[in-house]
């Protein structure tokens, strides 16, 4: 595994999808509801796609970033740091006149997510039309990757447009419904348990059964995360189960977004869905003992370390 994902080192990935400023506060005791609870807050750069180009970034792929950005302060700065983690920008742009977007979470003292709110409103500006104008970087891509913050016609218009495969994130229950017209033409997919759920319209018995059933309608390969569950992955070798890497959780936010990084990856690498599975868990793993939504210690080496390679 170790020689096919160091050769895979400069391969071309785009992404597209939504860049915001996390604003993520972590509670010192128990959550009291209705009240001020004492604790810390920190702000950084997130966005789910954005956070799967800084971590391919940082694992080694070559990324270019298609996403809108406010027209304020917040904007400037986030494009600002993108540019300076290594994410190439030239096919994203500021709005006029918009704000920037925000990722607002609440966490408890173990680190895991109580309540998140998002206003992506930015994003609307991505219309199949915006998009068009910037086909010739999609072109250059080898692996393409979507969230779906997306507005369903954009997500449409990237599937039915790239001659790469396409890995996509769900984000959200709200917004993984996008994703249905589109799963017979997606590589790759990689919901939790919730998502996956919404995309199948209907109860599953466990992980397995919905990545299975994802690749019964059609996705190339799927890989459905259950926190501490682990993950669950199927595709063309059959389907199986990826154990979760123990490690001192400190922050949940943003280690599905390093998973899905590390599925991209290996996909980048030609690795089988099982492979994927393993570098997405060790990713996760690296991720869950930061504090920031993107470890500063993420890295090939970090990621397989975590996983015994």
């Amino acid at each position: 595994m170790r020689a096919e994902l160091r050769a895979a080192r400069g391969g071309r990935v785009v992404v597209i999808g939504g860049a915001n400023t996390d604003l993520v506060g972590i509670a010192d005791a128990a959550l009291v509801e209705r009240d001020s609870n004492p604790g810390h807050v920190r702000v950084s750069p997130g966005g789910v796609a954005r956070n799967i180009a800084e971590n391919l970034v940082r694992l080694g792929a070559d990324v270019e970033f298609v996403g809108a950005f406010g027209d304020d302060e917040a904007g400037r700065e986030l494009m600002a740091a993108c540019s300076a983690s290594g994410i190439g920008l030239a096919g994203s742009e500021r709005v006029r006149g918009a704000a920037g977007a925000r990722y607002l979470a609440i966490a408890g003292p173990d680190g895991d997510m109580a309540l998140a709110l998002n206003d992506m409103r930015v994003l609307d500006a991505m219309t199949p039309e915006w998009l068009g104008q910037r086909a010739g970087v999609l072109g250059e891509a080898e692996l393409v990757v979507i969230d779906a913050n997306l507005p369903g016609e954009a997500i449409e218009w990237v599937v039915a447009r790239s001659s790469a495969p396409v890995l996509a994130e769900p984000v959200s229950v709200a917004k993984a419904v996008r994703l249905r017209p589109v799963l017979e033409r997606l590589a790759a997919i990689t919901p939790n348990a919730l998502e996956a759920e919404v995309l199948l319209e209907g109860g599953s018995p466990d992980e397995v059964w919905a990545a299975d059933g994802l690749v019964g309608a059609g996705v190339g390969a799927a890989f459905v995360t259950a926190g501490a569950g682990g993950s669950a992955w199927a595709g063309r070798e059959g389907s199986g189960k990826q154990s979760a890497v123990p490690t001192e959780v400190v922050s949940t936010t943003g280690a599905g977004d390093a998973y899905a990084a590390g599925v991209a990856y290996a996909m980048l690498a030609g690795l089988s869905a099982s492979g994927c599975a393993a570098l997405g868990a060790g990713c996760s793993a690296v991720a869950l003992a930061s504090e920031r939504t993107v470890s500063e210690s993420m890295s090939l080496d970090a990621a397989l370390a975590a996983i015994g390679e």
